[in-house]
């Protein structure tokens, strides 16, 4: 027999010994098996949920495009729980999702799911890990913090600069995206004469790919500190003591003017 006959037949043989695999056209017409890619979620957008309310949310990662279905699983409590705890997840779609410019897809993900999650009160402050499952199997759980909604501020465009800077007060956690390339987000707080504020980003430590960058000024435009990486860190922390008692801007901007839904950060600032 010719090595051309027996071609097809070593690998047919060849994808009945391999688990978890879909089938595809060889270039002599036979069907055989390729292995089916696992799905991997990297971040989530925005960083967070609000309990009590209903928050659309978008998963990136890799091999999502085919997913089927989001779930949840056992937070700290009961997984048992009554209904009246236990969140609701419906599924709205999933499709790939071109990394930005400049990104590659193992960073900012190449596909994407979108779905709702409404969380009960009795949620806030929970930790919920989330697992999409897709014909490649199931995702690796992603932490998700439920917030409540008293102490956080959803960030609001348009909000590029002093005078349409969106307030907030201290303690209180912004969850915001860089919307477009050369975004800038302007926050404005009242401070005291000698208190110490301490404004911090979370965004890499979450898996976005946003690179931050974060600069405190006085009402007049006279800047105070800014800060960019700590160390392996790319998330800022800024901890500076106000001058005089008064109104006091924060800006946050992408260090590589990158922006775009793939890139949402939480704000926390604090006394």
């Amino acid at each position: 027999m010719s090595p051309s006959m027996c071609k097809p037949n070593l690998l047919l043989l060849a994808a009945a010994l391999l688990p978890g695999v879909a089938e595809v056209a060889t270039a002599q017409g036979d069907a055989v098996d390729a292995p089916v890619e696992k799905p991997a979620v990297l971040y989530a957008s925005p960083l967070g949920a609000l309990a009590g309310q209903t928050t659309k949310v978008t998963l990136r990662g890799l091999h999502l495009q085919n997913a089927t279905a989001v779930h949840w699983r056992a937070y700290a409590e009961d997984a048992q729980a009554s209904d009246d705890k236990r969140p609701q997840v419906k599924f709205l779609s999933a499709g790939a999702a071109a990394p930005p410019n400049g990104f590659t897809p193992a960073k900012a993900g190449d596909s994407e799911v979108v779905f709702e999650l409404t969380a009960p009160d009795s949620l806030a402050n929970a930790i919920l890990q989330l697992v999409v499952e897709t014909p490649g199997g199931e995702s690796t759980p992603l932490a998700l913090r439920v917030d409540a909604p008293a102490n956080v501020v959803l960030e609001t465009e348009p909000n590029n600069g002093f005078a349409q800077a969106q307030q907030l007060s201290l303690g209180q956690t912004v969850l915001g995206v860089i919307q477009q390339a050369k975004d800038v987000d302007v926050f404005r707080f009242a401070g005291d004469a000698g208190q110490t504020v301490v404004c911090e980003v979370f965004a890499a430590r979450l898996g976005s790919p946003a690179d931050l960058h974060l600069m405190l000024f006085t009402a007049t435009g006279q800047l105070i500190d800014a800060t960019d990486d700590q160390g392996n860190n790319r998330d800022p922390r800024l901890e500076s003591k106000l001058p005089a008692r008064g109104e006091y801007h924060l800006v946050v901007l992408e260090a590589q003017d990158a922006g775009g839904n793939p890139f949402p950060y939480r704000l926390e600032v604090r006394k």
